[in-house]
């Protein structure tokens, strides 16, 4: 699996889910490498941390328009999921 989530990448690895903000490189080595990696248990928790991520970049300066950003957000990864568990 290899999704992008706007400026993320949706991964699977053997157990778990990856979210990396980038598209991978190959490093010096040869390797596939991944920029700031982080692996949950459930896709449900790799989602939310998109939607932290998203929140914490926000440049929203009232709860108003924070509050649209998540709403937004959350309609975007609701679609997203759907199509996963199709």
């Amino acid at each position: 699996m290899h999704i992008k989530i706007g400026e993320y990448v949706l991964r699977n690895g053997p157990n778990d889910f990856v979210i990396s903000d980038k598209e991978p490189f190959i490093g010096k080595t040869g390797i596939k490498t991944y920029y700031n990696a982080t692996y949950y248990p459930t896709i449900e928790a790799a989602l939310n941390n998109v939607l932290k991520r998203r929140l914490l970049k926000s440049d929203a300066t009232t709860l108003t328009e924070l509050r649209n950003e998540l709403l937004a957000h959350r309609e975007e990864l609701k679609e997203i999921f759907k199509e996963i568990v199709k």
